[in-house]
């Protein structure tokens, strides 16, 4: 089993989940901001040109970091980092799909849009921050009180 991560938000949410697991996995670095995920090499594993990706011993590839997250999960279910009871796993899915949609999608869009990542062409869309910062949570303590379950952070 192999791991290919690089420097990028859902690397590090793998990267963390295996640390409090206590597991350890053979790591192939990818310099992402050097755009080696869209060469050759790396997409030949994922066509989509994104990290980080777990190619198991038997060629199966799992991509996208809390399907990898899960799969680790399964294989070593203590601690329990997903949930053990229907509530529980329910309230872990809810915030990890609300920080995806709130705020990892908003915060990376200005970002990319902001920095030089991406190609030029991207300078012509400079009001898509704007665009997501009108859907990011502006009383976030509230937001995030307000919702059913709530649990303190």
């Amino acid at each position: 089993m192999k791991l290919y991560n690089g420097m990028s938000p859902n690397g590090m949410r793998v990267n963390v989940f295996l640390a409090e697991k206590g597991i350890e996995v053979p790591t192939v670095n990818i310099d992402v901001m050097a755009g080696d995920t869209k060469k050759p090499d790396c997409l030949s594993i994922n066509s989509l040109g994104e990290v980080p990706v777990l190619k198991l011993d038997d060629g199966q590839v799992i991509t996208e970091s809390l399907a990898i997250c899960r799969y680790f999960e399964v294989l070593n279910p203590e601690p329990s980092l997903m949930g053990t009871s229907a509530a529980e796993q329910a309230n872990i899915e809810m915030w990890t799909r609300r920080m995806e949609q709130q705020i990892f999608q908003a915060v990376g869009t200005i970002v990319y849009t902001k920095s030089r990542i991406l190609p030029p062409s991207w300078s012509k869309y400079p009001t898509m921050q704007h665009l997501y910062a009108a859907h990011f949570p502006k009383d976030w303590h509230g937001w995030r009180t307000r919702c059913p379950m709530a649990v303190p952070i």
